[in-house]
């Protein structure tokens, strides 16, 4: 029976790369009969990739309801390869807040809640590209998260996509 083997690689490691598996057998009384299949080449290439993450942020203390706030989306490249344009950044804003003039770039649909995707721009190693989203508070006390995630551009490998997700707390509350 054949097994699987996975291979993860880390950022920057890429290109062409031959694995080597063989066989033998640990009996010296084993006879074998074609010693020239004993050994498989397998040549693979390893695509690029980056370390993309997903960071919000909102005003940490208490804002009160109708207020004007800004929540921040940034779409972060930890590296080490530089990141092409077309990757997103998206969030959902629950019913009751009020988005006002959107940054270029990102897209609100439904109908409270919303759904608003930002697409970032090429994003270099070790650099982050901010979508700054006006809001004016509900008019009741509320709280939860604006749960943030990040898509990495098409074609693109990320090492670690665990951080590709992230809440943003918020607390709305009465004058």
């Amino acid at each position: 029976n054949a097994s699987t083997i996975a291979l993860t690689g880390m950022p920057g490691n890429s290109g062409g790369f031959t694995n080597v598996g063989s066989i033998a057998s640990g009996n010296a009384n084993y006879f074998d009969s074609n010693s020239s299949n004993n050994i498989s080449n397998l040549n693979y290439t390893v695509a690029p990739a980056t370390d993309l993450q997903a960071q919000g942020s909102f005003p940490s203390a208490d804002v009160l309801v109708g207020s004007a706030q800004t929540l921040t989306l940034t779409y972060r490249n930890n590296g080490p390869l530089n990141a092409p344009a077309g990757g997103t950044i998206a969030t959902t804003i629950p019913a009751g807040f009020v988005i006002g003039v959107l940054p270029t770039g990102c897209l609100s649909s439904g109908v409270g809640p919303w759904t608003l995707t930002c697409t970032a721009g090429a994003v270099s190693d070790g650099n982050t590209q901010a979508f700054a989203i006006p809001l004016t508070m509900p008019g009741t006390a509320t709280a939860g998260n604006f749960p943030v995630s990040i898509t990495s551009p098409a074609g693109l490998g990320d090492a670690v996509p665990a951080n590709h997700t992230v809440n943003a707390p918020h607390t709305v509350v009465p004058p």
